[in-house]
């Protein structure tokens, strides 16, 4: 898992991107460098340190990561959750839409929408 780690990395490194919030737009690598220990196995990242522009106050959403660690093996809800912890003020959304977006694979929207309701419960 350490080569694939490596590989990974490195992809990251070469690789171009360009994201944007709408007010500035930046193009270039996520990843300036990274370091393995191979002794401790300890892995640092640092990323592009460009990056810090395109995030202030209302351009980033933190996510809360012991509610998220409590969803793990519930792909639908670990969903959900990154969806609307990305949206300050969340709309109404359709199930269609919600079940579209989603991915899910399951076929009937009326059974969806009982899985959706189930995980409000929880």
């Amino acid at each position: 898992s350490h080569e694939w780690l490596k590989d990974s990395l490195t992809r990251l490194q070469v690789a171009a991107v360009e994201l944007s919030d709408g007010k500035k737009t930046f193009s270039g690598t996520l990843i300036h460098n990274w370091y393995l220990d191979e002794v401790n196995k300890n892995c640092v990242v640092k990323l592009n340190p460009d990056l810090v522009n395109l995030f202030s106050r209302d351009t980033w959403t933190g996510i809360e990561w012991e509610q998220r660690k409590a969803l793990k093996g519930k792909p639908l809800a670990l969903w959900l959750h990154g969806f609307y912890s990305s949206h300050e003020n969340p709309f109404d959304i359709k199930i269609e839409t919600l079940h579209k977006w989603c991915g899910s694979e399951t076929k009937d929207i009326y059974a969806f929408n009982q899985m959706m309701k189930a995980r409000n419960r929880t």
